[in-house]
């Protein structure tokens, strides 16, 4: 079996109006142990974040496993996700995912290293509103613009600290 791994964000879009960057700052975050890759093993997690749509929402979340496993994680508006994602015999990730809203959502990735989990992936919520989407082990380095790890959703992008919290 190839050593692959395959970190999906996937969010759902909701009917609520999206909140600003300052307020999605102090969305709810689920309190977790902390996410360590562990290349080959069971569990293996690697860091997910995702653009919703185009007015600046955003998804924080993981993926766990190796070759096939679970995705978790909230929207900056406070919607938690769970699903699965795996690996199909062409190599490309799929995603499927279903929110404490009802709604549910799949994502196709490409892995840019598959040892570290880095990918880029693209899907739909069921509402239609696209979902982008980046993850691995060094996914905050990945992002980094003018030295600021930054997720490009809605106009100015969310910036991070190098500990991983939103800080715009």
């Amino acid at each position: 079996m190839r050593p692959t791994y395959l970190a999906i964000a996937i969010a759902i879009a909701s009917v609520a109006v999206p909140l600003p960057a300052s307020a999605q700052m102090g969305a709810p975050r689920p309190a977790q142990t902390p996410c360590l890759a562990a290349t080959g093993e069971p569990e293996n997690c690697v860091r997910i974040l995702a653009c919703i749509g185009d007015d600046g929402r955003w998804f924080d979340g993981r993926a766990t496993g190796w070759n096939s496993g679970a995705v978790t994680g909230r929207t900056s508006d406070g919607v938690s996700c769970t699903g699965t994602w795996g690996i199909e015999p062409s190599g490309i990730g799929r995603a499927e995912l279903f929110c404490e809203d009802g709604t549910a959502a799949s994502v196709l990735s490409r892995y840019q290293d598959y040892e570290t989990g880095t990918t880029i992936g693209e899907g739909l919520t069921g509402e239609g509103e696209t979902i982008r989407t980046w993850s691995g082990e060094n996914v905050l380095d990945f992002l980094l613009e003018d030295g600021t790890p930054t997720l490009p959703c809605g106009g100015d992008g969310v910036d991070f600290d190098r500990d991983g919290i939103p800080i715009s």
